[in-house]
């Protein structure tokens, strides 16, 4: 039975700068081949140096495929589909650029995946799954809602630095002005000012 890594885009672009990114695509690429094992890897525009490490590529808009084959051939299918990719561009970012409806039109973005799906697939079967759609974006607000209180509640608790930090900070500036304005307890006309400079704080 082979054995199958599964990496998520995080590692390879919000953590790291480029550089290390594609050293650790190098070093994946040489893990794969000495352990004859497949790596999966999720990945956000990611730079020219990291995409020249994939063997094959996927690429998804709307949950349906804009092209699945060798990265090698990405511009030939590019240019077989009638949109040329130039010269000295990253064939991610050309093929995200493709495929983004938000930022391109959506007709053109509907005939490159009408282009992907009209083609012979001979090496890559795709089907295409038929997922019920609750609403808008997939789930309920509720769903959601949980989901990201939950993932919120496991970056505290695997990492809670940052609220100890706040706490103690609060902590100290709380007593240092109730040191200096301790006396603005007195009910007397002379700390009112006091008081409106501690209300203000």
């Amino acid at each position: 039975m082979m054995m199958s890594i599964f990496a998520a885009s995080s590692f390879m672009n919000d953590m790291i700068d480029a550089a290390a990114a594609a050293s650790i695509m190098s070093f994946m690429k040489e893990l794969a081949a000495k352990m004859d094992i497949i790596i999966f890897c999720t990945i956000h525009q990611p730079s020219s140096k990291v995409f020249e490490g994939f063997d094959g590529t996927m690429v998804l808009s709307a949950g349906r495929v804009a092209y699945c084959g060798p990265a090698a051939e990405v511009a030939s299918y590019c240019t077989s589909i009638g949109r040329p990719m130039p010269d000295n561009v990253n064939p991610a970012e050309y093929l995200l650029d493709l495929v983004n409806a938000e930022f391109s039109e959506k007709e053109e973005v509907q005939k490159v995946l009408e282009a992907w799906e009209e083609k012979d697939t001979e090496n890559y079967v795709v089907k295409k799954l038929e997922l019920p759609v609750k609403g808008k974006y997939g789930t309920s607000r509720l769903a959601q809602t949980f989901n990201l209180v939950l993932r919120h509640f496991v970056l505290v608790t695997r990492d809670p630095t940052l609220y100890l930090g706040r706490a103690a900070i609060f902590l100290f500036c709380c007593s240092f002005f109730a040191l200096i304005y301790v006396e603005a307890r007195e009910r007397t006309q002379e700390q009112v000012l006091y008081r409106m400079f501690l209300m203000m704080w």
